[in-house]
């Protein structure tokens, strides 16, 4: 640690979070060197400290050190910048090579903690370095460019933005000269573009944002042959900026006049390479850093907690949506040798930049800057920069097709309005990208492009789209492509050595990821159609195996969104979109003269209607004789506008009635088709109550019997009343639980909404069983019970978090008995806190009941793969219904001290809050955790135990008997490998503590129990109530430390926990003669047991030295003194006490 005269040099010029913290090396050396300059120089004349300091330069290291100290004084005194910027012109002979490399170093690895002065001071230097034409100090500015685009606070950046911006525009011949191919154009025009639209509408920084508007034409005018080297990247640039008049202007002249810009055609500006030197400096060095360890060191799941932490540092500012769309085109071109490591890094990490943007303008953005390549792809473009895009595709195909289908919908939309003129040249460059794909994928692109999952009428944008490489009208349909096939199919993947940066033909390697944030949630709790618009009726059903793959994840709150997911009615994320396939490019800066918009959301409203005329027509083709007549009549009668909803349940009634009599000659093709068509004609099930608004929340239907009445006046509950007050094991409940499963497979809603129908029986005290119609219902449909649930609630969850909270107390209730880790994880993770309130009152009154004994272990194993949120809930609904610590003693020895803090932490809480006498089972699982200096659960829960006096007794007698057993069956020494143990295996901890995890099948070692007591002498003794004193000094604890000691096989832990046995020496000594000893606490954790081996110079008079407090002692607690030591004999392995009994 530097002295603090040195730290306050270091805090000069760099912010220190602690003064205590070690300072960076750098700064560190910066301010060393600063001081042997101060020395030597301070009181003299400028000119006589110039000859000092060319005498300490010499040559070599030391000038570089000179010039080291200062550029430290140039950067903390602006007060005297020009007295040490000329001694940097007397010693740099070398055309300012070396001071430039110092400044390299203090921008790459100093810059995101320098102080506000030193950051000015850095402006300052380049207006001067300018002034004096130094060389090559363009690349150096070009560095502090590329410091906007990282960390720090958002007004010091817009504070250099402004000095960077000004200093480039009074300097207009020196940017004039600057050689061809310079970086500092090419970055400066990047990064630029982004602040303007960063800094937004506000006044205040208008004249910021014009100034940069300035220079960003200037350049591009100045400077076209630099600016052309960002290829297609100046393209995005312009499209996103073409709002503002000059860079609308500036447009116009690349359309018409594209010669002044050194092109031959306009088309040139997007299909044109980008400079591989302007990808690697397109962010922050400290940001490419991060990036770089997170491709190449971190993996799922660990990549998401990594991430949390990077948008929580690099993501928060107002440039936030610019700089995920940077660190995106980052990613796309980021290269290692091999390639094949980083294929799975890449996908998920450019996942997670997606669905953190916010829904809207700036996750359009980022599909953008995803599909560019694609959209304007030449030869050059390397395959590592286009593969990602298929390979996300999969991802979300397994995980959350929604986002799949907004993904493709995008480009397809996008294609034929982005840029009219270019639509084809367009069209035929995402044709030529998909060709390298198609080669390495092989079979499995039809597979993907066609899969199930994907909307039908993207599946047929996409068919117009590549339609080389789908299959064509006469072959397989979309439906027949199952989701497996996503999965099962391998992946041709190229060598690594086929990698060059400029070739078309590179590595092809694909991830199906096996976890990822969920995509777009919405927690607003607005709901006005539940009627699930992703998976519309008529959609081919899926198998089991696909619809179990299709269940929607939900394993990251932190993804989940305020805003409603993006156009959630026309069944798409896709939310700048059109009614009629045109996208709102004003979104992207565009002038509405580009855009082909002449559809209205009338026409739409009539494609929909058709699409469903349409699908109803292919179901009644599927009828026969009767079945047909019937569905044709209730079609006519549907049309009718004057229909109320009391006559279509009529309908609806008629063919549940039909069913009933016609069920031995009703097959699955008949309930398939009846299926699609009643999803069709029964249409969405919506909030159809008086004063109810668009969005509202289903729970606003339960306000009253009236509001309740009119809900479950849809069509729909008229199926759900046949099927729940039908008489068990009649024919018509097994022909209307398929018709239900049938529907269910086309609309994941169904289920959900038949909770809410039966729960609002049972509080019209009607007795349904929800548990035997829900399970008949998931068998039917090929799944599990609980797992259908799961996916309900996790649907739920996101959709409608008010019902979600209006129905889990029902759910508990009636699956009472089905009740599993992963049901509770689903609850934990979409509850919020005014539910979370609620269920505890439910529990507290006894209307719930969660946890049993026989699974509560299991519950806590699975909790830990939780995020902490979700643990605590879990937690929180352990103390709610007071779950006995017996229960969960078992799960404590196999929690894991590093990655299992949450659940030991309120395991401690639990014991603080004990109001019984621990067990010895409880103390054996206690005592059962490895010893580590890196965990310190045990000594912290025998700790918070001995704090209550009653229960101190019980732990000592606890574990003095659990010595004395250890001794009697000669149980001594861990097993090698496991002392000190930083980290044990749950599957190894469950084998080590038995098959049922019963305390009586554990191993407990002395060794094992010596070390742990041995960490609590550590750490505990000497503290203000002196529990721990009195803990050790009960005659439990005094009798079996002695018995171990004594014990001829205990022989060799004698020297290893020499430390404990002085303790309790010199507690037994001090308890029988307060004043007959010289030993002390203090001296002996100071590894002294006796006065004679400190020095004679150093000791202090008998009686000054300190002994332990004489009212240490509790009256009531301790029993009479003993005899000074107690004398043991073992006999044939049992344990003979000779001294006086308690």
């Amino acid at each position: 640690m530097a002295d603090p005269e040195m730290l306050a040099r270091v805090c000069a010029l760099v912010n220190m979070r602690n003064r205590a913290d070690n300072p960076n090396d750098n700064a560190l050396n910066m301010a060393v060197q600063s001081t042997n300059v101060a020395a030597k120089i301070n009181g003299l004349s400028d000119k006589e400290a110039s000859d000092i300091l060319l005498k300490m330069a010499g040559d070599g290291p030391s000038r570089e050190q000179v010039l080291l100290g200062l550029l430290f004084h140039f950067l903390t005194k602006p007060s005297e910048y020009q007295k040490w910027l000329n001694h940097m012109t007397v010693l740099s002979p070398d055309q300012w090579y070396t001071v430039l490399c110092h400044m390299n170093m203090v921008l790459i690895e100093l810059y995101p903690k320098l102080q506000e002065v030193a950051r000015n001071q850095i402006i300052v230097f380049f207006r001067e370095g300018i002034k004096m034409n130094i060389p090559k100090i363009d690349n150096v500015i070009m560095n502090l460019v590329r410091c906007l685009n990282g960390s720090g606070d958002w007004q010091s950046k817009l504070r250099t933005s402004s000095g960077l911006t000004n200093l480039l525009l009074e300097n207009e011949p020196w940017v004039a000269s600057l050689k061809p191919g310079a970086l500092l154009a090419q970055v400066s025009i990047a990064t630029f573009a982004h602040l303007i639209i960063d800094l937004g509408n506000a006044p205040v920084n208008e004249p910021l944002k014009q100034s940069m508007v300035n220079l960003v034409v200037y350049l591009i005018r100045l400077r076209p042959q630099d600016s052309q080297m960002l290829g297609r990247d100046l393209g995005l640039i312009l499209l996103r900026l073409s709002k503002i008049a000059q860079i609308s202007a500036l447009w116009k002249e690349y359309v018409s006049e594209p010669n002044k810009f050194h092109l031959n055609t306009f088309d040139e500006l997007f299909f044109r390479s980008v400079h591989p030197q302007f990808h690697q400096n397109r962010v922050a060095p400290e940001i490419a850093r991060k990036v770089e360890f997170m491709l190449l060191h971190v993996k799922q799941p660990q990549l998401e907690k990594y991430f949390e932490w990077f948008s929580n540092a690099y993501l928060r500012d107002p440039d936030a949506s610019s700089m995920r769309a940077e660190l995106i085109r980052y990613i796309l071109y980021f290269t290692v040798k091999d390639m094949n490591l980083i294929v799975e890094s890449r996908v998920h990490l450019i996942n997670l930049l997606l669905v953190s943007a916010a829904v809207g303008a700036e996750q359009q953005w980022c599909k953008m800057v995803l599909w560019m390549d694609w959209m304007f792809y030449e030869p050059s473009v390397p395959y590592y920069a286009i593969e990602p895009v298929i390979a996300l595709i999969r991802f979300y195909l397994n995980l959350h097709h929604p986002f799949a289908n907004s993904i493709l919908e995008f480009v397809c939309k996008t294609v034929p309005v982005l840029h009219p003129p270019l639509a084809e040249s367009m069209k035929k460059a995402i044709n030529q990208a998909m060709r390298p794909i198609a080669d390495c994928y092989q079979g499995s692109l039809v597979a993907i492009l066609e899969n199930s999952r994907l909307d039908k009428a993207i599946r047929e944008e996409v068919r117009k789209l590549w339609k080389d490489f789908v299959r064509s009208d006469e072959g397989p349909t979309a439906s027949e492509v199952k989701s497996e096939d996503v999965k099962e199919k391998p992946v041709k993947s190229p060598s690594s050595s086929a990698i060059q940066s400029n070739s078309g033909s590179n590595i092809a390697q694909t991830s199906s990821g096996t976890s990822a944030a969920p995509v777009e949630k919405s927690r607003s709790g607005s709901f006005s159609i539940v009627m699930n618009p992703q998976l519309k009726p008529g959609h081919s059903s899926e198998s089991a195996a696909s619809r179990k793959a299709a269940k929607l994840e939900t394993e990251n709150p932190a993804n989940w969104k305020e805003e409603k997911p993006a156009a959630r009615s026309t069944g798409t994320a896709f939310s700048n979109v059109h009614p009629s396939g045109g996208v709102k490019m004003e979104q992207f800066g565009l002038d509405e003269e580009m855009i082909d918009d002449e559809s209205s959301d009338e026409v739409e409203q009539e494609r929909e209607k058709q699409r469903r005329e349409q699908e109803l027509a292919q179901a009644i083709e599927g009828l026969r004789g009767e079945w047909r007549d019937i569905v044709e009549g209730m079609r006519e009668n549907f049309k009718s506008a004057e229909l109320d909803m009391y006559e279509k349940s009529e309908g609806v009634q008629k063919i549940l009635q039909k069913l009933l009599d016609d069920d031995s000659d009703v097959d699955d093709d008949v309930i398939e088709n009846l299926a699609q068509a009643l999803l069709v004609l029964i249409g969405p099930v919506t909030l159809s109550i008086e004063g109810a608004n668009e969005g509202d929340s289903l729970v606003v239907a339960f306000e009253s019997k009236d509001t309740t009445d009119q809900f479950f006046n849809h069509s729909l509950f008229v199926i759900f009343r046949n099927l729940c007050f039908t008489a068990e094991n009649e024919p018509i409940q097994r022909t209307i639980v398929s018709l239900i499963a049938s529907m269910r497979d086309r609309d994941e809603t169904i289920t959900y909404l038949l909770l809410v129908f039966m729960k609002s029986g049972i509080e019209s005290q009607m007795k349904v069983d929800a548990n035997a119609i829900y399970k008949e219902i998931a068998d039917c449909c090929g799944k599990n019970e609980i797992d259908m649930l799961c996916e309900d609630l996790a649907y739920i969850s996101v959709e409608d978090f008010q019902l979600f909270g209006y129905l889990v107390p029902y759910v508990l209730d009636q699956f009472q008995a089905q009740i599993n880790p992963d049901l509770i994880g689903a609850i934990c993770k979409g509850i919020d806190g005014a539910q979370l309130h609620d269920l505890v009152g439910e529990i507290a009154i006894e209307n719930v009941t969660i946890f049993r004994k026989d699974s509560m272990s299991a519950m806590i194993t699975a909790s830990l793969d939780w995020e902490t949120t979700s643990q605590w809930i879990f937690w929180q609904l352990v103390n709610a219904e007071g779950v006995p610590i017996d229960w969960i003693a078992p799960s404590i020895p196999k929690l894991n001290a590093e990655k299992h803090r949450e659940a030991l932490t309120n395991i401690l809480l639990l014991l603080r809050r004990m109001d019984r006498d621990p067990s010895m089972s409880l103390m054996r699982y206690i005592l059962a955790r490895q010893p580590s200096k890196d965990d310190r659960f045990t000594v912290n829960a025998i700790k918070i135990l001995i704090d209550d006096v009653d229960i101190a007794n019980k732990v000592a007698e606890h574990i003095g008997g659990l010595i004395r057993k250890t001794i009697s069956a000669g149980d001594i020494l861990m097993p090698q490998g496991t002392a000190n143990s930083t980290s044990t295996s749950l599957r190894d901890m469950s084998r080590k503590t038995g098959r049922a995890g019963s305390a009586s099948h554990m191993k407990l070692p002395l060794e094992q129990v010596l070390a742990h007591m041995e960490n609590f002498t550590n750490l505990c003794l000497t503290k203000g109530k002196k529990m721990a004193e009195q803990f050790l000094a009960k005659n439990y604890i005094q009798d079996a430390i002695a018995a171990a000691k004594s014990f001829e096989k205990a022989a060799p832990l004698r020297n290893r926990y020499q430390q404990l046995f002085t303790v309790i020496e010199i507690l037994n000594d001090e308890k029988d003669n307060a004043t007959g000893t010289s030993r002390t606490l203090r001296g002996n954790r100071n590894n002294t047991s006796s006065s004679s081996m400190m020095p004679s110079s150093t000791r202090e008079p008998k009686q000054k030295r300190r002994n332990l407090d004489d009212d240490i002692y509790d009256k009531d607690d301790v029993a009479p003194p003993k005899p000074k030591r107690a004398a043991t004999e073992l006999t044939g392995g049992s344990y003979i006490d000779l001294s006086d009994s308690d």
